[in-house]
């Protein structure tokens, strides 16, 4: 079974596991698949780059242990939005960098650009 590993927008200082469980569980009945929801760590408390060490960890531990869990080692889709969808993006990219094939990446929204009109 395909595994979507998912991180929650907020803003890196809000958001976490409950506050995308309906939209979590609608992709995952939706799409069929498992998805691993990441608690990462958050500012100001945790301040950058903890939410990225988080990020890429819970990839990493998904891609070791998916056969524990149910899922395709090579069914790996990563997502997130707002502040999750960037964390997702640079996570796609790290995987390549290292040899981790991904199948999908699902950015829902995500906060890119600083340089955009919309993020003065």
């Amino acid at each position: 079974m395909a595994v979507l590993i998912y991180y929650h927008g907020g803003g890196f200082v809000a958001g976490d596991l409950e506050s995308h469980d309906t939209l979590l569980r609608a992709l995952a009945n939706r799409g069929r698949c498992l998805v691993v929801s990441v608690a990462y760590r958050l500012a100001p408390e945790s301040p950058y780059p903890a939410a990225n060490e988080d990020a890429w960890a819970a990839l990493r531990w998904v891609a070791d242990h998916a056969s524990e869990i149910g899922a395709d080692p090579r069914r790996l889709a990563i997502g997130g939005d707002s502040a999750g969808g960037l964390l997702a993006a640079w996570v796609a990219q790290k995987a390549n960098r290292n040899g981790l094939a991904l199948r999908l990446q699902v950015l829902l929204y995500p906060n890119l650009d600083a340089s955009s009109p919309a993020a003065a």
